[in-house]
Parts: structure tokens; sequence; C-alpha cells
């Protein structure tokens, strides 16, 4: 599963977590966070140099042995370079938790098991393996 590059925003509202704040009045913790998700991961240069990683990690595999699920809008997968692979499943994991929220910002239980549903139906059809649905 890939997630935003480095994106530490379970809540998926923009509160970013990370890096946590040392104590009582320090400004660190928010200007790094200020500077780091908010400048340096909406460059350019960030993006190929990601994709790049992702690309190289990526180059022998095919749709036989490979799933990458993306999690998080926008996502790294959706680069040019990244794009068209065949081992990419284009269901968005945290479009479910927008839908059928926790109210913490996780899914819910109805959002697993539709996601559940759906990827049972993605291996089946990838790699002819018949899962079971437990639960």
């Amino acid at each position: 599963m890939i997630g935003h590059h480095h994106r530490a925003d379970p809540k998926g509202d923009g509160s970013y977590i990370l890096p946590y704040d040392w104590g009582e009045g320090d400004i660190w913790g928010k200007i790094t966070r200020d500077l780091w998700f908010k400048k340096f991961t909406r460059m350019d240069w960030y993006w190929r140099t990601n994709a790049l990683f992702v690309k190289a990690a990526i180059e022998n595999f095919t749709i036989e042995n490979l799933l990458l699920i993306p999690i998080y809008r926008p996502n790294i997968l959706e680069h040019k370079w990244l794009k068209d692979n065949p081992c990419i499943w284009w269901e968005y994991m945290r479009d479910l938790a927008k839908l059928y929220s926790d109210g913490r910002g996780h899914a819910n239980q109805q959002g697993h098991s539709i996601f559940a549903i759906k990827l049972r139906e993605e291996i089946e059809n990838r790699w002819k393996i018949s899962l079971t649905l437990n639960g």
C-alpha cells in the first residue's frame, strides 16, 4: 500500500502530526511541518525524485507478482512515469474513509468490508486466487 509520500496526516485534513512538538512553546515542530509538508512536498523536484525511487523499485515487477494500492490523494503513483503501470490497482483506500468514516479519520467497519470485497475480487481477477471473507 502506497500512501502520500512521507505523509503523516491520519485524519486527512492537513493537520500533520510529524514531527511532534518537543514541548510547550516549541515552535520548531510547526515550522518543520509547514516547511516540509506545505513547501517541499509540493515542489516538482520532490515529486520527480520520489517517482524515480518508486519506478526503480518496481521496474522488474509485473502484474503477476506485485499489487500496489494507493491510499491517499495526491499519491506518487499518479506521476506520469508510473500511472500506466499494470501493477497499480486504482482503488484509493482513503476514499472509503471519507465515505464511511468512523469519526476519527479512518474507515468504519462498513468501509473495511467494502474494501475487503473489492480486494478479494481484484486478487481473483489478477491471480486466480480465491479468498474467503471471514467476519
